[in-house]
């Protein structure tokens, strides 16, 4: 994931330097408007994954494998279906008769409130992860930094401050630029931390691993779409319930599956770990009391 990333961030700074500069020369303006965003947000990405997936190294990890060994959880199986669950009738369900409380979005509703469920449950998972031993300090700290941040975002039904973060920003002059300027930051401290917690967890538990590389996929998928539904709720005959809006808002509540998911395969690796050790040390314990004594005053060969 952190090689699809670093391929779309220098593709996407390369295509809009190219557009940026072919519009100001032929045409002596730089286009801002919907489509514009939308060609530069989705053109890099889909050259990003298409040079990534023709680029992979023989032997390429299996995707699927996080989800085939969390299905396996019982625990984790009957979750995964409640959250599929109420995911699919809150986008199925026609909008007149949909309640507002079923509504896709990360602020109110069931969907919010189950998102922030996942988040904290993933939080105090990977807490309980961090007792592995074989974990270097460094990891830790990256998998405790993780933990920290899931639980900050798991308080936002209650507290709401990252619906408003951008008016926390109140010296900056453009309202659009708070936005961009508070979820940016947000994105790319996400961006930084998860690659962190995922290489931390690659050295135990590969699935856990790569469910961290679909959340962190996932979550730049909804920025995308939020960014897109922002752009549009500027125009006329566009309301905050646009598909772009709730898009994002399931792509993120799926990001939180996907670490909700990593968390549980690190913790049940990291109990299956520690069960070992014990067993191994009871057996050495038992084949030590059953080991035949010396005879007295025989000496060693």
């Amino acid at each position: 994931m952190r090689r699809v990333v670093n391929l779309w961030l220098a593709l996407l700074g390369a295509y809009w330097l190219t557009r940026a500069g072919a519009s100001s020369l032929l045409f002596g303006r730089v286009d801002h408007d919907y489509p514009a965003l939308l060609d530069l947000l989705a053109i890099p990405a889909l050259q990003a994954l298409a040079l990534s997936w023709a680029t992979r190294q023989p032997g390429a990890v299996d995707l699927a494998l996080p989800w085939r060994e969390a299905w396996r959880l019982r625990a984790l199986r009957g979750a995964l279906a409640v959250d599929v669950g109420i995911l699919a009738a809150s986008w199925l369900m026609p909008a007149a008769s949909r309640p507002s409380w079923l509504a896709p979005s990360l602020r109110t509703g069931l969907p919010a409130w189950l998102a922030a469920v996942k988040l904290a449950a993933a939080a105090a998972l990977l807490a309980a992860a961090l007792g592995r031993h074989g974990l270097r300090a460094r990891d830790r700290l990256a998998v405790a930094a993780l933990a920290a941040a899931l639980l900050a975002l798991a308080a936002e039904p209650w507290l709401g401050w990252l619906a408003g973060l951008p008016d926390r920003l109140s010296m900056v002059t453009p309202p659009p630029l708070r936005w961009y300027g508070a979820y940016g930051a947000l994105t790319a401290a996400a961006v930084l931390l998860a690659p962190q917690a995922a290489e931390a967890l690659r050295r135990h538990s590969q699935a856990a691993a790569l469910a961290c590389d679909w959340a962190l996929g996932l979550l730049l998928a909804a920025a995308g779409c939020a960014v897109l539904g922002f752009v549009r709720q500027a125009l006329p005959a566009v309301t905050a319930d646009a598909p772009w809006t709730r898009a994002a808002a399931t792509l993120g509540s799926l990001s939180a599956t996907a670490l909700l998911v990593g968390a549980a395969l690190a913790a049940a690796g990291a109990a299956a770990a520690a069960a070992g050790d014990r067993a191994a040390v009871a057996a050495g314990t038992a084949a030590a009391r059953r080991a035949p004594a010396g005879e007295p005053g025989e000496e060693p060969a």
